[in-house]
């Protein structure tokens, strides 16, 4: 699929293994979307991309997004499909951007953080009694 994506915008499709994460955040912000193949991993990505304010296209949904409120989730078939017609459309590619930062602040805010934390330590503690 990358490769796809690659013939068809040869001089706007980045594909990078890895990264240090400052650099990964800095080309997120400045990215039209970030597409995530991921069948299943960590929230990382996909909450950093909320995070900077650029909205993820999936091909499967794996963290309860909802398509086309605060991402879009595509099959590698349609993706490019589906490409074309968030960058022909503003409204609604800043309104998965609001969405989007919206779940990530409701997510990732101390209290919601802590409340997990202490969800755990709760679990364990129990596990231990």
């Amino acid at each position: 699929m990358v490769n796809r994506l690659k013939n068809k915008y040869p001089d706007n499709i980045i594909h990078i293994p890895s990264l240090e994460r400052n650099e990964c955040l800095e080309i997120i912000q400045n990215s039209f979307v970030s597409i995530s193949t991921a069948t299943r991993g960590g929230w990382g990505f996909i909450g950093d991309s909320f995070a900077m304010k650029t909205p993820i296209v999936c091909t499967n949904n794996h963290y309860d997004l909802a398509h086309l409120k605060d991402s879009i989730i595509t099959s590698p078939k349609d993706i490019t499909n589906d490409l074309e017609k968030l960058k022909a459309n503003d409204d609604l590619y800043n309104s998965i951007i609001k969405n989007g930062y919206l779940k990530y602040q409701q997510n990732h805010n101390p209290e919601k953080i802590a409340n997990q934390y202490l969800d755990f330590f709760n679990r364990i503690v129990s596990k231990r009694v």
